[in-house]
């Protein structure tokens, strides 16, 4: 990278190895000194704009740069988004789940799974420092809801509540915005929400199973008590 200005080297550092065409020419290359620098494979075009320094290591954090890079309309969610703020219960993630306006035309490579939205509103997004652009914690709790059990679910929004990425209120305000009948994981949400457990987040997901048979058999017992009056 030693044709590179300093700027271009310290934000392709930064961004995992990737850097866009617009940040090129803010750090004063040209479209002649880009061009030369793709002959000679300092950089490769990896779509939309995007380049890519070739032999940089790829993760599933690097893919997410890559991918929030040439979508900036969207965001990352789903169990990708989970796994990359190190959530539990999550599904092994071979493919980054992108949340895109409803309608948006996107290509999108094989490790790329689109998800459309009609509700996607600035609040809704953070933008991390290596460029990737990703659900905030209530945001990506409600959109796992489409992707998780309903026991993982609640695990994973405790853990969130737990360490204090979200609160109860934060958590029903989603619930109430994003609520459709037809959204996807909308019901299943908004029942676990309601299903929950008083007082304080529980720590681990054993804890959640042990409270969760607790209130199984305390329904049980509630509904054969009834049933004998």
């Amino acid at each position: 990278m030693s044709h590179l200005p300093a700027a271009a080297v310290v934000l392709i550092h930064r961004q995992l190895g990737h850097i866009t065409a617009s940040q090129l020419i803010s750090c004063g290359v040209s479209e002649r000194q880009r061009k030369s620098l793709e002959r000679s494979l300092t950089i490769e075009r990896v779509g939309r704009s995007v380049y890519r320094v070739p032999g940089m290591p790829k993760s599933l954090e690097s893919r997410a740069v890559e991918v929030s890079l040439q979508h900036p309309g969207g965001f990352v969610t789903g169990p990708s988004a989970g796994l990359l703020l190190g959530l539990r219960k999550m599904p092994s993630a071979v493919r980054i789940d992108l949340c895109v306006p409803h309608g948006a035309k996107v290509e999108a490579p094989n490790h790329v799974r689109v998800r459309q939205s009609r509700l996607i509103v600035p609040e809704h997004i953070r933008q991390l420092e290596n460029g990737i652009r990703i659900a905030t914690f209530d945001r990506l709790a409600f959109d796992l809801a489409t992707d998780l059990d309903p026991i993982s679910l609640s695990s994973v929004v405790e853990q969130m509540l737990h360490r204090s990425e979200v609160t109860t209120d934060e958590l029903f305000e989603i619930a109430a915005l994003m609520w459709s009948p037809r959204r996807p994981g909308a019901a299943v949400f908004s029942k676990m929400l309601l299903r929950r457990h008083g007082g304080g987040a529980t720590e681990s997901h054993p804890e959640l199973r042990v409270l969760d048979r607790k209130s199984t058999r305390l329904n049980s017992s509630h509904i054969t008590i009834s049933y004998a009056v």
